[in-house]
């Protein structure tokens, strides 16, 4: 019995204790998200949605609702911002699992759902772990 839990435990440990979380930053415009998602023809985003969109990768957006976000990006006055992302990496330094936004402008966000898009051939993961 104890080595059916040892190696139980070890099980665990190799497939699930090998990711961290990790904080990274990267630099976004934004925009109103008051069309349709990129590429897609489905509906409008709801009111008050901001379409991020990676600096560093042009055609990799991500629509972000949050209570107040688009008027304090309009506050702000910057058309690029720094949004802070928690992504999950694997020991070998692959993403795994979705990224959440944490921050943008420095400001903490209110909880968040958020829709990824790509518009044109696949390129290099925006989001990839440091």
């Amino acid at each position: 019995m104890r080595k059916r839990l040892a190696a139980l435990v070890a099980a665990y440990a190799i497939c699930f204790g090998c990711t961290e979380a990790r904080r990274i930053r990267r630099d976004m415009t934004w925009s109103p998200a008051d069309g349709p998602p990129v590429g897609s023809g489905e509906a409008p985003s709801p009111p008050g949605a901001v379409r991020l969109t990676f600096t560093s990768a042009p055609r990799d957006h991500m629509v972000v609702v949050s209570r107040g976000l688009l008027e304090q990006l309009r506050r702000s006055g910057r058309e690029t911002v720094s949004v802070e992302f928690e992504v999950h990496c694997s020991a070998s330094g692959r993403r795994v699992g979705w990224a959440s936004v944490r921050t943008v402008a420095g400001e903490s966000v209110a909880p968040v759902s958020g829709i990824y898009e790509h518009d044109g051939p696949p390129g290099p993961d925006p989001l990839s772990c440091p």
